[in-house]
């Protein structure tokens, strides 16, 4: 894509670039000359380092009238005389560390302002490793954007981070940034059948001036080589939150309206769950009854038009629950159950009274139906303050789900444009939890998930969940990977599984088993067989939330053996597993669990039955085995190195229990 008028302002660092397991070993050699530098081991290769920044205006590349200088072993200055200065220091993240540490600095040394699209401290068009990078795992923005494994020639940006391995998981490489608490960070990668071509990593500044003498110092870039990718990103997210913060909240289950009454869901639906739910056993499962969608809908006119006035969070007293949302809280709260709903507090639709009566609170945006508070704004956040506490403090909900949270991120004319989306976002989401308190439980959904990162206590991890395996209008949307249904869901789990009990605690989605048809604002087909025991199995395995999102009166009525297998998802797995790094197909994934039994998962997303061959000791097996499954109990044994599988069939999963 050309981009017009902009400067490209780029510091040629050429070199070789070999990360050291000796972490004495000198590693930074710098050629003031050449304005060069290379960093040696044996395993990564890394040549023609690039940084700078691109600004509106013309091109300029990095020549003779640039200076150069090494301030010591690692610290790297490159200048353009009463123009830009670029400092870039090069070093472990901490010591005996094998991560690398790049941190960049820029002063505008001019007498006028600098307009900064993007910063970038880092790119290179020559990678390559012993093993070659074949795999490459792409992070998207937001929560239902596809997160997952690339296996063929791409070029796709990934979000905050990048990670890279072999096949069979010999090698590996995560490349990131430690902290995006400030700005959105992106690579831009590039990638052929057997190795990288290139990376470019970002850190989009929006076009917001660097004025006079001012100087930005952006997130410091990390990145390791090793051999497992799956342990490498959990070393990634440690290093995340060290910076960003963690969730100390213990997991929470309970039962969500969504998946089954889509908004419609009343008074007397409520308590009709609450009763079954404690007559049929499930007490102990659940903890939360969340209200979904549709609560604030005042008329049944406004029912019929459900998403036209989100954003009118104060409404009460609405006709499925007439005696007012304090009251249906402390219906909960008598049930034994802690009271949770859902908002999208960051969404509003042009048609909501509070869109027509402040428009001043919104990024306008042309030609949608919907647009995002500008969080910029501070009569905004008064806004989004009194929601919360009414909920909160008033109503006595202590569960909150904040639901399509991208749109705290939306471009547009705003009122403060000296500040990125991303802090007025985190400002937004830190007055959320400040407001209905540490105590209470908040759930990010429909996320730009590294922004919530230290904030929120659970995320959802996947697309949204169906009863289909892929929309039959999106049978192949991305990847091979078909739109909103099982297979996707399930896919975004298995990628972000990483995550769980790091950043916080993964959210599948609800958990949905019904063999019946609904019709209930659309059509929702019966869930095929294979498709509702994958997704009880792989809900239960990953160890996260778990959210019932039945009718469970009428599940249990008309379906005793989905009920049944609805209830095994809860309470789930206790040791959350681990991605193995086998990556020969990116649609089948297994998954262990350390734990006492040890548990291995096998998922297979792909339309054909599999036969997995792995080697024992990827697994930490010994050269004898035996394993019972989870659920239909079926039992096989073996020895040797490798271990063989039963037949997996097309959607089918399994969770195998070493006896």
């Amino acid at each position: 894509m050309k981009i017009k008028n902009l400067i490209l302002v780029l510091i040629a660092v050429f070199g070789s670039f070999l990360l050291s397991c000796n972490p004495s070993q000198k590693n930074v050699e710098f050629n003031e000359q050449k304005g060069s530098v290379s960093i040696n081991t044996d395993s990564l290769l890394i040549k023609d380092i690039v940084a700078g920044i691109i600004s509106k205006g013309d091109t300029i590349i990095t020549d003779t009238t640039w200076q150069t200088s090494n301030q010591g072993d690692s610290l790297l200055t490159f200048e353009k005389p009463n123009y830009l200065r670029i400092i870039q220091k090069y070093t472990r993240a901490e010591e005996n560390s094998k991560w690398f540490q790049v941190r960049t600095k820029i002063e505008n040394l001019s007498g006028k302002p600098i307009t900064i699209d993007y910063v970038i401290p880092f790119k290179s068009q020559s990678i390559s490793s012993k093993i070659p990078y074949e795999r490459y795992l792409s992070e998207s923005q937001l929560t239902w954007n596809y997160s997952g494994i690339w296996h063929k020639p791409v070029e796709r940006e990934s979000y905050s981070f990048a990670g890279f391995s072999d096949p069979t998981g010999e090698a590996a490489l995560v490349i990131g940034f430690d902290d995006m608490s400030d700005a959105v960070y992106t690579l831009d990668v590039d990638m052929n059948n057997k190795s990288i071509n290139s990376i470019m990593a970002k850190c989009n500044r929006e076009g917001i001036d660097l004025k006079p003498n001012e100087k930005l110092q952006i997130s410091d870039l990390v990145l390791k080589p090793a051999k497992s990718l799956t342990a490498t990103l959990k070393e990634y997210g440690r290093i995340v939150t060290e910076n960003m913060g963690r969730s100390d909240a213990d997991v929470i289950d309970g039962w969500c309206s969504w998946y089954y009454y889509y908004g419609t869901l009343d008074y007397n639906d409520l308590v009709a769950n609450m009763d079954a739910i404690q007559e049929l056993g499930l007490a102990d499962e659940v903890d939360v009854m969340q209200i979904d969608a549709g609560w604030y809908n005042l008329t049944k006119e406004q029912e019929e038009e459900n998403w036209k006035i989100r954003g009118d969070w104060l409404n009460d007293h609405g006709f499925k629950f007439p005696m007012g949302m304090e009251k249906v809280a402390d219906k909960i709260k008598e049930e034994g159950f802690i009271p949770g709903i859902w908002t999208a507090p960051f969404l509003a639709d042009k048609e909501s009274n509070v869109y027509k009566e402040h428009p001043e609170y919104f990024v306008h945006r042309n030609n949608n139906q919907t647009t995002g508070f500008d969080l910029s704004n501070p009569k905004t956040l008064d806004y989004v303050e009194r929601v919360f506490d009414k909920l909160a403090n008033k109503d006595g909900y202590e569960y909150f789900k904040i639901d399509f949270l991208g749109a705290g991120m939306f471009q547009g004319s705003k009122y403060n444009e000296r500040k990125t989306t991303v802090v007025s976002f985190r400002k937004g989401m830190k007055l959320i939890r400040e407001t209905v308190g540490e105590d209470s439980y908040i759930l990010a959904c429909g996320a730009p998930l590294a922004h919530c990162i230290g904030i929120v206590d659970g995320a959802r991890v996947g697309h949204d969940i169906a009863t289909h395996w892929v929309r039959e209008d999106q049978p192949e949307l991305i990847n091979g990977f078909g739109g909103h249904g099982v297979q996707m869901a399930a896919n975004q789990v298995i990628m972000r599984q990483w995550m769980n009990r790091i950043f916080w605690h993964n959210d599948p989605d609800g958990i949905i088993t019904r063999d019946y048809k609904i019709d209930r604002r659309g059509e929702h087909p019966p869930m095929a067989e294979e498709d509702a025991k994958l997704w009880a199995r792989l809900t239960w395995f990953v160890g996260g939330m778990g959210f019932y999102s039945e009718n469970i009166p009428e599940l249990a009525e008309r379906s005793p053996e989905r009920f049944q297998l609805m209830k095994s998802a809860l309470p789930a797995n206790k040791v959350s597993p681990d991605l193995v790094d086998w990556y020969k197909d990116p649609k089948v994934s297994i998954l262990k669990s350390d734990g006492d039994p040890v548990m291995i998962g096998i998922f297979n997303l792909s339309e054909e039955a599999t036969r997995i061959e792995i080697p024992a000791k990827k697994l930490g097996l010994s050269n004898e085995w035996k394993f019972r499954e989870r659920l239909n109990n079926e039992t096989f044994a073996g020895s040797g190195e490798i271990v063989k599988f039963p037949e997996l069939p097309a959607h089918g999963g399994r969770i195998w229990i070493l006896e």
